[in-house]
């Protein structure tokens, strides 16, 4: 887990409707699901993100992240943080990775595709886990009709 004050900064514009954030600090060096909590707040994200590197930096026209600790966060992800980037240069985020294998696998990747930026994205989430309640009552109603008859 790492909590610190982040300075925040705009995501490319070809990432607008990306799931997935840039985060530069010393203690994060991988690609991960993760979730973030804007420790004043409260309000949190699940979302996928990348280590800030020379490539985002070429994405970026070269506007280098001068800081230390920084994070490129899209509208979308600002706003469900309730971050203003324009008042808000600097916040405190608390960043962490699932630890139980139930979380990685299942629960922040389904509440991550819910907080997708893109409607499609939610969309099929929300189809997928309305398709898996039916199966699952379908399969104990066939259960039932098997034990019964």
């Amino acid at each position: 887990m790492i909590e610190d004050f982040f300075h925040i900064h705009q995501a490319h514009n070809s990432e607008i409707s990306s799931p997935h954030i840039w985060i530069k600090h010393q203690n994060y060096n991988s690609s991960n699901l993760l979730k973030i909590t804007n420790s004043e707040n409260k309000k949190e994200i699940f979302v996928f993100a990348r280590k800030y590197d020379d490539n985002y930096s070429k994405l970026r026209d070269n506007h280098h992240c001068q800081e230390t600790k920084c994070i490129y966060l899209s509208q979308h992800y600002r706003d469900k943080l309730g971050i203003d980037w324009r008042k808000d240069m600097s916040k405190s985020l608390k960043i962490e990775l699932p630890s139980h294998i139930l979380a990685k696998t299942i629960i922040y990747p389904f509440i991550a595709s819910t907080d997708h930026p893109e409607a499609y994205a939610r969309l099929s989430a929300q189809t997928a886990f309305i398709s898996l309640f039916l199966g699952v009552i379908s399969f104990i109603l066939g259960i039932i009709s098997l034990l019964i008859a």
